[in-house]
Order: structure tokens, then C-alpha cells, then sequence
């Protein structure tokens, strides 16, 4: 099926009329994430945004390490949109293919967006370990009240007591 009769295709399956815009766009919103849909070429991309990317720099080696090879992404890629600093994701569906593998493919995104999602939603990494403040049962030789002063270091991340 072409890109135009997989988004009709897909409208019907989900009871709501769908198609192609003149221009090749298409916006679906599943659950609230919105995803969207671009004719180019005879192919169909499909995007969404994953989360805002501003102040996240903790957040990049876990997105490279699961962008890799589209292992943790459902074959997708993750992506920085610069412009709006905003974490994305896409996958590119080449030619004409049966609706079933559309339909699964597109599953696959959705279900991959939704983890990297909630997975950005939370707080990072860093904030969370900076505010562990564990209290040891006897005093550390050289620290007067037992207590882990800064658990997170800026020196690469060792802990400091």
C-alpha cells in the first residue's frame, strides 16, 4: 500500500477518518502523544517529540546508547531538534508495504515513544543522587558525624565522605 492508503487504512482501523494532507502531512493523536505523519518522496516518515531537551545533558548517553542500532527504539532513530530544544524521535518506512507491517511498525514506535517518554520524565539522574544523604552506623574514621557529605561529585562522579 502507498503511504496515502496506509493512513486511510489506518483511519478506518481506528474509526476516525484519516488521509493525507495536499502537502503530505498527517497529525494523530494516540493517547495523547501526537504523532505525525510526512509523505516524502514515496515514503512516509513518522515523528514525535519525546521530551524537552533543555537542561538534560544527563539524559544524551542513555538516548545514543539506546538509539543504538534502533535496538531500544522499536527500529527508530532518536534525534535533538536544536531549534526548539526538544528530544525527538522518527522512523522512515520505505515504498509501498502491506498494511499489517505498517500497523506493527507503527505499534513498535508507539510503544518505544511512550518508555523514552516516561523514561525522560524522570528527574535526572544526578538530582536524585545528589539528595541521598545515607547516615553510616558508626562514624567514618576522619568525619565527625557519620553522615556522606556530598554523594555526588562534579569530578566524574565519584562519591566523596
Amino acid at each position: 500500500m502507498t503511504p496515502e492508503e496506509l493512513i486511510k487504512e489506518l483511519g478506518r482501523t481506528l474509526g476516525a477518518p484519516m488521509e493525507l494532507s495536499p502537502v503530505g502531512t498527517c497529525r494523530a493523536a494516540f493517547d495523547g502523544d501526537v504523532i505525525e505523519f510526512e509523505k516524502v518522496d514515496g515514503d512516509l516518515w513518522i515523528m514525535a517529540d519525546l521530551g524537552c531537551a533543555q537542561n538534560r545533558e544527563d539524559a544524551v548517553s542513555s538516548l545514543l546508547a539506546g538509539n543504538n542500532l534502533g535496538l531500544q527504539t522499536g527500529g527508530a532513530t532518536i534525534a535533538l531538534d536544536e531549534a526548539r530544544s526538544m528530544f525527538t524521535m522518527h522512523m522512515e518506512l520505505w515504498g509501498d508495504m502491506p498494511y499489517p507491517a505498517f500497523e506493527a511498525k507503527l505499534t513498535m514506535f508507539i510503544k518505544a515513544l511512550r518508555w523514552w517518554k516516561d523514561w525522560l520524565s524522570l528527574p535526572p539522574l544526578r538530582s536524585v543522587v545528589k539528595h541521598v544523604r545515607p547516615v553510616a552506623s558508626a562514624p567514618v574514621q576522619g568525619q565527625a558525624d557519620g553522615i556522606m557529605e556530598d554523594v555526588y561529585s562534579p569530578l566524574g562522579g565519584m562519591l566523596r565522605v
